[in-house]
């Protein structure tokens, strides 16, 4: 049998009652998923806390939807526009960044900040 990994992300990372939000998934292993909305009461399974609380919501999107595997590049990325050259810069810059190496073995040389 098959690993069935789902992979999704959200347009937006919240939204208030009545807005729209649009949920993007990528399957693999599976043609099917089941979807249910839930409001997250509170998520830590601390021993000395609540434990996990979750209230499901009624909502149009819950249900079993066709999904497939959506092939993309691994990883974050912003590109800027930049029409007036105002990061063509000629001095020195300060980048500070938290970065949390996922291949650092790949064997490829991966770029934190390019122009």
């Amino acid at each position: 049998m098959a690993q069935i990994k789902i992979f999704g992300y959200a347009d937006k990372i919240s939204v208030k009652a009545g807005e729209t939000i649009q949920f993007h998934v990528s399957a693999d292993g599976t043609s099917t998923a089941e979807a249910q909305l839930v409001r997250l009461i509170h998520g830590d399974k601390h021993v000395d806390g609540p434990g996990f609380v979750e209230e499901e919501i009624d909502c149009v999107a819950n249900g079993n939807w066709r999904v497939e595997k959506q092939f993309t590049q691994v990883g974050a990325f912003l590109e800027v526009e930049d029409a007036d050259h105002k990061l063509a810069l000629d001095g020195s810059i300060t980048l500070c960044a938290f970065i949390w190496p996922t291949w650092p073995d790949f064997g490829h040389r991966q770029c934190m900040l390019g122009q």
